[in-house]
């Protein structure tokens, strides 16, 4: 039972050149129950208003409570989690959408998830 196994944390990383706008593409499949603990993003060139977001499967629910927005190149930007729907059921498929892309070419996006419900 997930009561007696230890805490799991684990990183989980896209890095990828970008050059429009991208829907819906995979990122992550939860094997089992986990919860997103923290999520941050970064750009190659700035990019006022370019967006990053991750959803539970396509167009569905977003795991934060608002886009992050990278309007700086290298600043590593923090996202802001939902705090009603950062817990991500086994058999979710998770998204990745970048919108607004103008001029940033290359995107990091960086998950830490937990096992373990606190």
């Amino acid at each position: 039972p997930i009561s007696v196994t230890p805490d799991f944390a684990q990183d989980v990383t896209f890095t990828g050149a970008i050059a429009e706008d991208v829907a819906n593409t995979y990122f992550y499949y939860a094997e089992r129950d986990f919860v997103v603990d923290a999520v941050h993003a970064v750009t190659d060139t700035a990019d006022n208003d370019m967006t990053v977001d991750i959803k539970k499967g396509a167009s569905g629910t977003s795991i934060l409570s608002s886009a992050i927005t990278t309007d700086s190149a290298d600043e590593i930007k923090v996202g802001t989690l939902s705090a009603t729907e950062n817990f991500v059921p086994a058999g979710t498929i998770l998204h990745l959408e970048f919108a607004n892309v103008n001029s940033a070419t290359g995107v990091l996006v960086q998950m830490r998830i937990r096992t373990k419900r606190r």
